[in-house]
């Protein structure tokens, strides 16, 4: 009876041993446990502008019967906001940090009055939309031991929100029969482009050059992930 005693000691204590054991690995496996996050570093809004698609012809007029008539071209498009580049966390978390909805649609668009036309003289009207560009950008974390180390590794994104558009008016000389025109590969006498901003409601008159100029935020001249080696000392971690 006393071994038994003995015994149901010795066992108990193995059993207590054994726990502290199994509680210490898996307080071990806790602290060890590791991931890869995202967080958004930082963003700027209005970064800069981006015309959006190519021309659409969006109003033909008739010759004018005499010197001094205007003609009108009134164009709207309608276009939800987009986002392009390295794309780490939710489209919504990045729209949302510039404050752009993605679940709506922007419409946009303008009229513009034409020089005064000549006896005979008519104009073509196209639209090209212009969005507004932000710019996101994301950087990688490493989750170890319950804490959040900063990397080397960023990520940019672009946030397209639709806020203006660009019209182009062309000027051609018609054959002098008032049911046909010139032939459409004949080059218009004169061209005119206004920029149409539906936020601020500012008209402004741009050149050919101006118009051509309009930056672009694509993958072929923007590094999406970037990587700074003097950030990366001891694998690149940084105590977030």
């Amino acid at each position: 009876m006393k071994n038994v005693k003995i015994f149901s000691k010795v066992l108990a204590i193995l059993s207590a041993l054994a726990l502290i054991f199994n509680m210490g690995s898996i307080t071990t496996a806790k602290a060890d446990t590791h991931w890869s996050i995202w967080k958004i570093e930082s963003s700027q809004k209005n970064y800069t502008t981006e015309e959006v698609g190519s021309w659409e012809l969006a109003y033909s007029g008739k010759p004018a019967q005499r010197d001094g008539e205007y003609d009108t071209v009134s164009a709207s498009i309608s276009r939800s906001a987009s986002i392009s580049g390295s794309i780490q966390l939710t489209k919504g978390a990045i729209a949302g940090e510039v404050g752009v909805e993605l679940s709506r649609d922007y419409t946009i668009g303008g009229s513009k009055n034409s020089a005064q036309l000549k006896k005979g003289e008519y104009i073509k009207g196209y639209v090209k939309q212009v969005a507004s560009v932000s710019k996101v950008i994301q950087r990688k974390y490493e989750h170890m031991g319950g804490q959040d180390y900063k990397t080397g590794t960023t990520a940019t994104a672009y946030v397209k929100k639709p806020t203006a558009v660009t019209i182009k008016i062309e000027y051609y000389k018609s054959n002098g029969s008032k049911k046909s025109f010139s032939p459409i590969n004949e080059q218009p006498t004169n061209v005119e482009y206004y920029y149409i901003d539906n936020e601020t409601n500012e008209t402004i008159q741009l050149t050919e050059e101006e118009v051509n100029s309009f930056e672009k935020t694509t993958e072929e001249n923007e590094n999406f992930i970037n990587y700074n080696p003097e950030e990366d000392e001891t694998l690149g971690l940084e105590l977030d």
